[in-house]
């Protein structure tokens, strides 16, 4: 898309009687800071997906779908400067910025000086530097002519050409800034320049930047150059409280400012709601996220309970069976025992084997064969001793062996239980961290959704500021009559809470 050509043109500023400084400060700094808050704004919307700009331009501002805030400032621009409320220069092109600095012959022949030679201005190829390096001594008669009147240059004598040549010129320039060097009475090329241009914008100049006329240059001039008129009295301190309640009044009971004012205050509790909606809806998200994840975690840390108890149960079946084994091998040996003291037992106290029993049936005894004759020593006697004493120590033996394993499976068991719960834990320890990182993430996206609504809620209540400052030059202007400035519609942190205590 080509650009159109600048065309050079001269704005008028025309001063307006109700434009405060204040009001002129709000309304410069609402469209200088304009480019900043559009590169916030494609910065903001590149990255966060909490803000959507066309449901803000919707709800909040009730602009149609073509329609961006951006145009709704372009078009508030353009209402101040239509109202001449702010100096609007459009760009020069270079050849003219470079051929009107080049014109310009800036004196500086003292700090208080005067506005430029106007002689000098006639001179074409005279530059700032030339100008600039004058000795600080040189009358300028040229800059004691006001400004305005006819313009009468004076007849040159032959002392005065010679003076005026180039040749005279260079040696005073030379010597002009060698005193340069010590006095540093001229001002730079570039504060000159500034305090010029600084003058263009002002409209009218002040009583003390008009330089005094001699009474031969009051004789040469025309009958409109006379002095300045007396600025007028002013007004007394209770004619100004009147004149203040009288405009406070006016503007409280004008329809349109209170109509703007009131479509204002709808605009305010709209971005409320808004702001109320984007944060209820970032917590809601959070709380969303942070439910699943202590759903997952829950099941995750039930698993693992359920692992260990299965590794407990396991592990008490297997020492379960060990005992049992352990049991069977006490049984067989207590009854191995048993057997033998039975044994020993009768072989003590029946030393003689019984004699052969009489047949009954035929009547005949048996026929008795002489038995070797059996002695019991005192060997005997002490085994069979022994073996009581082994019968008597042996249910002690065998449950204290019994004791002495269940209290290595005891410890087992407790070493296994007490490895998966510091499992368990460390698992619910990284599931706290997780948590706490949902949530410092959260953080940092409510903390940049504020930053965009705190940019959003600025560029409103400076749009909101311009917006009356306009509607009131524009009653000023049809009426002829001052309207004082209402209190600022602004968005405070207690209506964001009191919104969010109706909402919730």
């Amino acid at each position: 898309m080509r650009s159109m050509p600048v065309t050079r043109q001269e704005w008028p500023i025309r001063p307006v009687p109700a434009m405060s400084p204040m009001d002129l400060h709000w309304t410069q700094d609402y469209f200088m800071n304009k480019e900043h808050r559009l590169d916030f704004q494609k910065r903001d919307d590149g990255h966060d997906d909490n803000y959507d700009e066309a449901l803000y331009n919707s709800t909040v501002l009730q602009l149609p779908a073509h329609v961006s805030e951006d145009d709704l400032d372009e078009r508030v621009a353009e209402d101040a400067k239509g109202l001449g409320l702010l100096p609007f220069r459009p760009m020069l092109d270079i050849d003219d910025i470079t051929s009107s600095v080049s014109t310009i012959t800036i004196a500086s022949d003292s700090p208080n000086q005067g506005p430029r030679s106007i002689q000098s201005q006639s001179t074409p190829p005279t530059s700032c530097a030339s100008s600039e390096h004058r000795p600080a001594i040189q009358p300028s008669r040229s800059s004691e002519k006001p400004l305005s009147g006819p313009l009468t240059v004076p007849h040159l004598s032959d002392a005065e050409k010679r003076r005026r040549s180039p040749f005279a010129r260079g040696f005073r320039r030379m010597a002009g800034f060698r005193k340069r060097r010590f006095t540093g009475n001229s001002s730079s090329t570039l504060t000159s320049i500034n305090s010029d241009v600084d003058t263009q914008v002002s409209e009218k100049p002040s009583v003390n930047s008009i330089p005094k006329r001699t009474p031969s240059d009051q004789s040469s001039t025309s009958s409109w150059s006379h002095r300045p008129s007396p600025p007028p009295a002013r007004p007394s301190h209770d004619d100004q409280m009147t004149q203040d309640r009288e405009a406070l009044q006016r503007s409280t009971e004008c329809k349109e400012i209170l109509d703007l004012r009131m479509k204002q205050l709808e605009e305010k509790a709209r971005f409320l709601e808004y702001q109320v909606f984007l944060l209820s809806q970032l917590h809601s998200r959070r709380d969303s996220a942070k439910d699943r994840r202590r759903v997952d975690q829950d099941r995750i840390i039930a698993e693992h309970i359920e692992k260990r108890d299965h590794a407990v149960e396991e592990l008490e079946a297997r020492q379960l069976e060990e005992e049992m084994k352990i049991q069977e091998e006490h049984d067989l040996e207590k009854r191995a025992v048993l057997f033998r003291l039975r044994h020993m037992e009768a072989y003590c106290q029946n030393p003689t084997p019984p004699t052969t029993p009489v047949d009954v049936t035929s009547g005949r005894t048996s026929v008795e064969v002489p038995l070797p004759e059996r002695k019991v020593t005192e060997k005997d006697y002490h085994n069979l001793a022994q073996q009581y004493r082994e019968r008597d120590a042996m249910d002690t033996l065998h449950k204290s062996k019994i004791n002495v394993l269940r209290g290595k499976q005891k410890r087992a068991v407790e070493n296994l239980m007490n490895r998966r719960d510091l499992e368990i834990e460390k698992l619910e320890r990284d599931q706290q961290k997780e948590l706490a990182a949902i949530d410092s993430e959260y953080a940092s996206q409510e903390h940049q959704l504020l930053m965009g609504l705190s940019t959003r809620k600025a560029r409103l209540e400076a749009r909101w500021r311009t917006q009356a400052t306009i509607q009131r030059t524009r009653m000023e202007k049809m009426t002829g009559e001052r309207f004082a400035p209402l209190p600022d519609v602004t968005v405070q942190e207690s209506d964001r809470k009191d919104a969010a205590c109706e909402s919730g």
